[in-house]
């Protein structure tokens, strides 16, 4: 019966909730990186946005490299670390992470994070942001005023060439 019970679980991780409405979420968020939050003891991904992985870096037009992850995650704690926030579940992702819709006083997290610039529209999952991310480029603000990998790009070279000890 264990075994069972474990396999069964372990199918469910990487499946959409489905036609069932999953309970909502809600809670003073903790920002965990870009696009990932804790609310209370979930994890929870932001649905159709991808932003810089913590430890990666961008360029200027000027040539400078800059820590752009770590200053996406510092804007995205500005903006709503400690606020309460309301999110719908979609799908649990293969990190076990809750995949959901999150807003706080009726603001879309994930509509607001790319339209500044703090994101990209993730159209491998959604095309929900795509105009989103367009007007974010044509005004220059945030990320699309440097060079850089996409967020994907950077976390498959890294998985690629993990780094070594000096």
């Amino acid at each position: 019966m264990g075994k069972l019970f474990l396999v069964l679980l372990v199918g469910t991780l990487a499946v959409p909730f489905g036609s069932y409405a999953a309970d909502t979420l809600s809670g003073s968020v903790r920002v965990i990186d870009g696009d990932t939050l804790a609310i209370g003891t979930t994890r929870v991904r932001i649905f159709g946005i991808d932003a810089p992985e913590a430890d990666q870096t961008c360029t200027t037009m000027q040539g400078a490299k800059w820590k752009c992850g770590a200053w996406v995650s510092a804007e995205v704690e500005k903006r709503f670390g400690g606020r309460q926030a309301t999110c719908e579940p979609m799908a649990v992702d293969r990190y076990g992470r809750t995949v959901a819709r999150c807003h706080v006083n009726g603001e879309d997290i994930g509509a607001t994070l790319v339209s500044e610039g703090l994101a990209f529209a993730y159209r491998q999952y959604s095309q929900d942001y795509v105009l989103a991310e367009k007007g974010a480029a044509v005004r220059d603000v945030g990320l699309h005023a440097s060079q850089m990998q996409t967020p994907s790009e950077f976390r498959g070279l890294k998985a690629a060439f993990p780094a070594t000890p000096g």
